[in-house]
C-alpha cells in the first residue's frame, strides 16, 4: 500500500463544518469560495425566471423588475419545424429576449428552413456582468414578432438569472 500523495495547491480540505468532508474544490466553504480561483463568486439574492415551449401567440413577459436589479445570464433555445404540407421556398424566423422599456436585445437566434419536414434549432447562453436594469423594466420573449408562418411550428424556451439587491 502506498502513502497518500501530498495535495496540489488547487486541492484543499474543507475546514469548516459547512462544507462536505473531503471536498477538494472548497466550494462548500462560502468564505473560501468567494476568492478561490476557479470557483465563481456568489451573487446575493440571485433569482431565476423561465418560460418553456412558448409559441408565437403574443409576446410573454419573463420577469418584471419590482426594484432596480441586475441581469446575470440569459439562456435561449429556439426550434422551428416545417410539416409535410410546407410549401414556401424559404422562411427565416427569429427569437429574441429583449427589454420592454428601454429597447435592448439581450439574446437572439435566427433560423430558416426551405423544404417540407425539416427542422432547425439553436441555443445560446449569454452571461452578463450584472447588467443594471431599472425598476419597472420587463424582459420579454419575442418569437418572430408574433407572426405565425403557415405549416411551421415555432417554439422557444428561455431562462434568466437576475438579482434584485
Amino acid at each position: 500500500m502506498t502513502e497518500p500523495q501530498e495535495p496540489r495547491p488547487d486541492q484543499r480540505v474543507v475546514t469548516s463544518p459547512a462544507g462536505l468532508p473531503g471536498s477538494r474544490s472548497g466550494s462548500g466553504e462560502l468564505a473560501g469560495a468567494l476568492g478561490y480561483p476557479g470557483v465563481p463568486g456568489a451573487v446575493p439574492n440571485l433569482l431565476g425566471a423561465a418560460l418553456f415551449q412558448q409559441g408565437t401567440s403574443g409576446i410573454p413577459t419573463i420577469v418584471t423588475f419590482t426594484a432596480p436589479g441586475r441581469v446575470w445570464m440569459v439562456i435561449l433555445s429556439y426550434v422551428i419545424t416545417s410539416n409535410a404540407t410546407f410549401s414556401l421556398s424559404t422562411v427565416r424566423t427569429v427569437a429574441a429576449v429583449q427589454t420592454a422599456v428601454t429597447p435592448l436585445v439581450l439574446a437572439t437566434i435566427e433560423l430558416g428552413v426551405a423544404n417540407p419536414n425539416r427542422e432547425a434549432w439553436d441555443s445560446m447562453a449569454t452571461p452578463y456582468p450584472g447588467l443594471p436594469v431599472q425598476a419597472g423594466e420587463s424582459l420579454h420573449l419575442n418569437l418572430n414578432n408574433g407572426v405565425v408562418v403557415p405549416q411551421l411550428d415555432q417554439q422557444a424556451s428561455v431562462s434568466v438569472l437576475y438579482s434584485i439587491p
